[in-house]
């Protein structure tokens, strides 16, 4: 099964989330919020533009992965997306 660039994936998820959170308007749920802000600032630093606020969110990301072992010690977060382009799951 083909897999989707990172970009095209965080992409679809902002415009899916959106349009959730606009079809159930207040009645949005909490999680639909959080996740399309966790896209948003995901795309905002990958775009080079970040807000402080993402940064500390990556890092925190980042210092998790690396304690499980998912990013070795030297890596960042967006060296493993420049080097791992395609997002780990399949196109549904």
């Amino acid at each position: 099964m083909p897999r989707k660039p990172i970009h095209t994936y965080i992409e679809n998820e902002i415009n899916r989330l959106s349009q959730r959170i606009i079809d159930k308007g207040p009645a949005a749920d909490e999680v639909s919020y959080v996740q399309l802000g966790f896209h948003l600032a995901l795309q905002r630093v990958m775009r080079g533009n970040p807000q402080p606020s993402d940064i500390g969110l990556l890092n925190t990301i980042e210092g998790m992965f690396k304690e499980m072992k998912i990013l070795t010690p030297s890596m960042d977060i967006l060296a493993y997306f420049n080097d791992n382009p395609e997002h780990p799951l399949p196109e549904a």
